[in-house]
């Protein structure tokens, strides 16, 4: 049976590709450009050695080209990887050894007040319900805003 579940998460692994709309084109030079990307929750580390990652990106007017320098940040923002790109098609985008580097842990906490909590998006923060996760809110800038909102799901006394 653990087989089969590693075989399910194997599979799930493989599913995951990075979103198009968190890829920015931060540089274009004449001979490589810069790119930077938001990975989207799940993908880790050594995700980055699977081409199929890139599929979507690659699809677009984003892809990856040949010798593009790309900065990958992790959805939690614990991690980047400066890498560059060894080769690129249609589909897949090959990195050439990604050198990673480690921040601390999020020190901020995030406001919770039973009912619902403020959360990390991976490019900003909204309210979601304990109970389900729903999404209560749109993306905001920063937590304070969030908070605001938050407060602003009660209804007023009169």
């Amino acid at each position: 049976m653990n087989d089969t579940a590693a075989i399910s998460v194997s599979d799930l692994r493989k599913r995951l590709r990075v979103d198009p709309n968190a890829v920015t084109v931060n540089y274009q030079g004449f001979a490589f450009r810069e790119i930077f990307a938001r990975l989207p929750s799940g993908i880790i580390a050594d995700d980055l050695k699977e081409p199929e990652i890139w599929k979507n990106v690659q699809q677009g007017n984003k892809a990856l080209r040949k010798f593009d320098r790309v900065i990958v940040v992790s959805f939690d923002e614990t991690w980047l990887a400066e890498c560059y790109v060894e080769n690129a098609t249609g589909e897949t985008a090959v990195l050439a050894k990604p050198r990673i580097v480690s921040f601390s842990e999020r020190t901020e906490k995030l406001f919770t007040d039973g009912t619902y909590r403020v959360e990390w998006t991976g490019t900003g923060y909204r309210v979601a319900r304990l109970r389900d996760g729903a999404a209560m809110t749109e993306s905001f800038a920063n937590a304070p805003l969030a908070e605001r909102a938050l407060a602003g799901l009660y209804p007023r006394r009169a």
